[in-house]
């Protein structure tokens, strides 16, 4: 059956279409998506945490999302009962953000060529100082870049329809930010993806227990290993091969690597100074000391000089028969 010269026509349309959206929308259409990303990205939970294996996009599909859910009005009114205005995005540091905002979020996902100025999808990026400050959409969202190294009382006051987290949030930030999402006009959403390289006790209980003892039960929640990486969503193979992951494996200097690397597990703290220390056994929930316990107060006023070690104060409560004990509170200069 021959072709006519309009079908051709037609079919070259809809090819240049297609190469249009890719390569102006990339955040949707640039890259095939993995099975786990495409539910992360459509999954509509308050709250969505994801822990994985390095480098297997766990960190761009969050970007993706952000962008989507910033340029997409239609989704607005299921996901919020007011217009979103306010986004934040967390790095580890300020320095790591704008390497990732130049590098990936401009370079790779944000909408680009017609799209930059689109009244849907333009967008224009603020820094400060050289560093990556906001991302205003023309949309009317602006997403803020900020870090975990900033004190957590200046997190105080705003209310933010989205949250992403990038990387393992230091567990003291968690309160705060659910805070900033969680007034009743805004009823925001959180995200967190990131690899479990700090192994805190309560992201440990959210993501690795079921059940009693589970923290945040209603989230949505993924724990995706790099072979859930082995196929995109229609089929077709990927980068990653077995073959790749054995030898990563094979390069891993321990198997508590491997289970946090490749598998995106928690396991147990390595290289420590004391190496019977292990946070799930060692680590509890905060708790009134008993008061017959013996209080004790331990200082090392440091070796001073700009190369000596730092001070340090440890206070322990300590059973009455001194068979065990905890330290409740502590500080290190």
């Amino acid at each position: 059956m021959s072709v006519s010269e309009e079908e051709k026509l037609e079919y070259l349309k809809a090819l240049e279409a297609k190469l249009e959206l890719q390569q102006g929308l990339p955040h949707l259409y640039g890259w095939k998506w993995y099975p786990w990303a495409r539910e992360f990205l459509e999954s509509k939970n308050r709250y969505c945490f994801l822990v994985a294996s390095n480098q297997c996009s766990k960190s761009s599909t969050l970007i993706r999302k952000m962008i989507h859910w910033a340029t997409e009005k239609s989704l607005w009114p299921e996901l919020w009962p007011t217009t979103p205005n306010q986004f934040w995005y967390f790095y580890p540091t300020q320095t790591v953000a704008t390497s990732e905002v130049d590098e990936k979020w401009v370079k790779e996902f944000l909408p680009r060529g017609k799209f930059k100025d689109d009244p849907k999808y333009g967008w224009e990026l603020e820094k400060r100082q050289k560093m990556a400050y906001a991302l205003r959409f023309k949309s009317g969202v602006t997403i803020y870049f900020k870090s975990y190294e900033q004190s957590v009382t200046n997190l105080q006051t705003s209310s933010v329809h989205f949250v992403g987290l990038d990387e393992e949030m230091p567990e003291e930030f968690y309160s705060e930010i659910n805070m900033r999402i969680s007034s009743a006009s805004i009823q925001g959403h959180l995200a967190m993806v990131f690899t479990a390289t700090l192994g805190q006790v309560f992201w440990r209980d959210t993501m690795e227990v079921r059940g009693m003892g589970e923290n945040l039960p209603n989230a949505a929640k993924w724990n995706v290993t790099l072979y859930d990486c082995l196929f995109y969503e229609d089929g077709t193979p990927s980068n990653w091969t077995k073959k790749i992951i054995s030898d990563i494996k094979a390069s891993c200097k321990s198997e508590a690597e491997i289970q946090k690397r490749v598998y995106g597990r928690f396991v147990v703290d390595e290289d420590l100074m004391y190496p019977e220390f292990n946070r799930v056994r060692h680590l509890v929930k905060d708790h009134k000391l008993p008061k017959d316990w013996l209080i004790y107060g331990g200082v090392d006023i440091g070796s001073g000089g700009l190369k000596g070690h730092p001070a340090g104060i440890v206070f322990v409560g300590v059973k009455p028969i001194f068979k065990g004990g905890r330290v409740f509170l502590g500080w290190r200069g």
